[in-house]
């Protein structure tokens, strides 16, 4: 007699794999699984293999979770599949915030942005964190724009907003307006008088109260001999500027 031998080997054991996940924007991390002859799969349905080996990196970008099976080999036999999920986690929305417009001297506010995990930063590309929590003291109180950034973290999946920028702007007293002096012979045309600035009010008297015009051209009347001086102003959100006189 001779002999044969049948072998029914056992099926492989799942690979162990971790599922991993990302915030938009960010590379997505590598899959990795220990075992023997590895495969990965693009679906559940195991038609496409995609990768082989150990690790595999995975393509997708957008938003949303992918799941990838893989399998391992031993002896011809291929185990059953363990089910890999890749999750790319939407950013949440960047803090609401409001920008802030002061005069000069005015108590400053603080800077307030609503949202979860606030942070706060020096500069768009978040180089250094400034503060965390909804309000910012920025203690500042020197005439001049500034810009902070902000963002709130999803305190969930970890994901961190895009920034936004909250402008803070303390803004000088209204300067006197521009004018120039004006000259004339007798007997040719009187110029109007002009001035560059908001709200322009002209007064005859240094005191500021005898007002004679109002708006950015002023005219006269004068054709007599001598000079006369008039005293300018102009108004903005500050305030009312020093006179200057032409």
């Amino acid at each position: 007699a001779d002999s044969a031998s049948l072998t029914i080997y056992p099926k492989p054991s799942t690979p162990v794999a971790s599922n991993v996940q990302t915030c938009f924007g960010f590379p997505t991390p590598n899959l990795t699984s220990t075992g023997s002859n590895v495969k990965w799969y693009s679906d559940t349905t195991q038609k496409t293999v995609i990768q082989t080996g150990n690790t595999f990196a995975p393509t997708a970008t957008a938003a949303g979770k992918y799941i990838y099976p893989v399998t391992q080999s031993q002896n011809g036999c291929e185990s059953d599949p363990r089910k890999v999920a890749v999750t790319i986690y939407a950013l949440p929305a960047s803090p609401l915030t409001t920008n802030y417009s002061i005069c000069y001297g005015s108590p400053t506010p603080d800077l307030v942005a609503i949202g979860d995990n606030v942070k706060w930063y020096n500069d768009s590309l978040k180089t250094i964190t400034i503060h965390t929590g909804d309000t910012l003291v920025t203690g500042i109180t020197a005439a001049g724009n500034y810009k902070f950034f902000v963002t709130q973290t999803n305190s969930i999946t970890g994901c961190e907003s895009p920034v936004k920028s909250v402008k803070l702007s303390i803004n000088s007293i209204a300067p006197s307006p521009a004018i120039s002096d004006k000259s004339v012979c007798y007997g040719s045309a009187t110029p109007d008088l002009i001035a560059t600035g908001t709200n322009i009010k002209w007064y005859s008297d240094g005191n500021l109260s005898a007002l004679v015009n109002s708006g950015n051209t002023f005219t006269t009347g004068k054709t007599a001999v001598g000079t006369y001086t008039y005293y300018v102003t102009q108004t903005t959100g500050c305030g009312t500027s020093p006179a200057d006189t032409v």
